[in-house]
């Protein structure tokens, strides 16, 4: 029996705050951890050589619907390790190009909006893996988007349209895990 490698997997990471709650941890604990599970995930696609990776990092209400403190450590994460992979030999090396999809410019703060434009322009050459993530992200803010482009265009929405438009565009099918 061959084994198949997929073309794209998705992973939305979950339950940070409740892992940390089983451990009477504060919430900031399980997202550390969450974080570093994100770079073991991300290793593991580049030694399985699987060319797109896709981390839904946060949702817009992720944001805008938690405490001021758990926020503010979320975009310390966010920064901290935007600017660790920005400045990644790995990256480099594996030659990985990092998108980042989303209204994550509107949400993000200052210095995690700088880490992660630093991450996107040091990568932007880059083209044997694509690591994507999806901050500040909403599909239906995404599905909008793109029916307003179409509207504007005055073009009738049909599945290729529609695509045409999105924000993941580029990305082909995925596995979601």
């Amino acid at each position: 029996m061959q084994k198949t490698t997929p073309n794209h997997v998705a992973v939305i990471p979950d339950g940070n705050r409740r892992w940390a709650k089983e451990r009477y941890l504060p919430a900031a604990m399980g997202h550390s951890e969450g974080a570093k599970n994100t770079e073991q995930i991300l290793r593991a696609a580049l030694d399985l050589k699987i060319p797109y990776l896709t981390i839904w990092g946060c949702s817009v209400a992720n944001l805008t619907e938690r405490s001021r403190g758990e926020v503010d450590f979320l975009m310390e994460i966010f920064e901290t390790y935007f600017d660790k992979l920005a400045g990644s030999k790995e990256l480099k090396e594996d030659s990985v190009k990092v998108r980042i999809l989303g209204r994550w410019e509107k949400f993000l703060s200052a210095g995690a909006r700088r880490a992660a434009r630093r991450l996107v322009t040091e990568t932007e050459n880059h083209d044997r893996f694509n690591l994507t993530f999806l901050m500040a992200y909403d599909g239906r803010d995404e599905m909008l988007g793109a029916m307003d482009e179409l509207r504007k265009r005055g073009v009738k929405p049909d599945a290729n349209s529609l695509k045409k438009y999105l924000w993941t565009c580029d990305l082909p099918p995925w596995i979601w895990l």
